[in-house]
């Protein structure tokens, strides 16, 4: 079954995020990880060794999960928002991310391409023909 969260991607305050949402939504944080975690050579700038590289809340029976990018820009030139929402699906096999991806990037623009990562055994970000940007992963 795939689910749909909410993804928020910040420039530098996503700690700052995390601790007012625990605080103030009784938010418990069940994923965390810091740019320093990774061996991403695009996170290895040591100013940012503090930002947030994936981290996961569970609001009441809700998922948010958030992130810091690292720069002005996205990988493919696209300009990055001051803070934004996005939407996260969640498929359980990397061939179900494939096969949303193959429908959802007619007329998209494709962000980060085909990855994985310490999240995520697959995951692509694009922002779809209507304006919307989409992570497709997996959950784990």
């Amino acid at each position: 079954m795939t689910k749909v969260s909410p993804f928020l991607t910040f420039s530098g305050t996503c700690g700052e995020a995390i601790a007012l949402y625990t605080k103030a939504l009784n938010a418990k944080i069940t994923f965390k990880s810091h740019y320093s975690d990774t061996k991403d050579p695009k996170c290895q700038d040591e100013s940012k060794k503090h930002y947030i590289y994936h981290a996961q809340l569970k609001i009441g029976k809700n998922i948010i999960m958030m992130c810091d990018d690292s720069s002005d820009k996205l990988s493919d030139g696209m300009e990055l928002r001051q803070s934004e929402v996005c939407l996260c699906a969640e498929f359980a096999t990397p061939n179900e991310v494939k096969a949303a991806y193959d429908i959802m990037s007619e007329n998209a623009t494709i962000i980060e391409p085909f990855s994985s990562a310490s999240y995520s055994k697959s995951f692509v970000f694009l922002e779809d023909k209507f304006g919307i940007r989409w992570w497709l992963m997996t959950a784990e």
